[in-house]
């Protein structure tokens, strides 16, 4: 059975405007779901610009009700709604963010084991906050170095170099001796 004019006009009206698709299948004499997404696509009409697929309507309000009340963060936002990242993540985007949207970004936070900054929403217009410059090389290997100091001494691990003045200024504890036999011997070269 071949497409019709009319149905060819249904189908591009449909497909670049916001109406459901599914809900309207019955302008196209009982083809299935796939069949005309085939024929969209053999129409070349491309990817659908205003796709409702997956996306949960109620959400977005659901999420701004929730940003009026505190601002957050994408995962903490999905925990205090109780939806999914994913369907939070489809309606707050920092690319939609700023002086003309529903929300702003007031803030970056680091994520707790590395990784990339986290934008932090505000309910209303405003201002977006910078995103922070990426760290050095240099300040990735102090970091790294302080690491492994840091977890040899809390594991009691004696370090390789010991400022010995460390312990006056109160930077380190006393270092503690290895148990055993303490030898004493004269320095003196007339004792033999």
């Amino acid at each position: 059975m071949d497409w019709t004019e009319q149905q060819d006009a249904d189908l591009i009206r449909i497909w670049l405007g916001k109406e459901n698709l599914k809900a309207n299948l019955h302008l196209f004499g009982g083809r299935s779901y796939g069949a005309v997404v085939n024929h969209a696509h053999a129409l070349k009409l491309g990817p659908r610009p205003f796709s409702d697929r997956g996306v949960k309507p109620f959400a977005l309000d659901v999420v701004l009700a929730e940003l009026k009340k505190s601002p957050g963060t994408i995962p903490e936002l999905a925990e205090r709604t109780r939806l999914t990242r994913s369907a939070v993540c489809a309606h707050v985007k920092p690319k939609w963010a700023g002086k003309k949207g529903a929300y702003h970004v007031i803030d970056w936070r680091r994520r707790k084991h590395g990784g990339s900054y986290v934008p932090v929403f505000e309910f209303g217009p405003g201002e977006n906050a910078p995103v922070p410059a990426a760290k050095t090389n240099s300040e990735l290997c102090r970091d790294k170095r302080n690491r492994r100091r840091m977890n040899t001494l809390a594991n009691g691990e004696r370090p390789r170099f010991v400022n010995p003045f460390a312990v006056a200024a109160g930077l380190m504890p006393a270092p503690v001796g290895i148990p055993g036999r303490v030898y004493q011997q004269s320095m003196s070269i007339k004792d033999e």
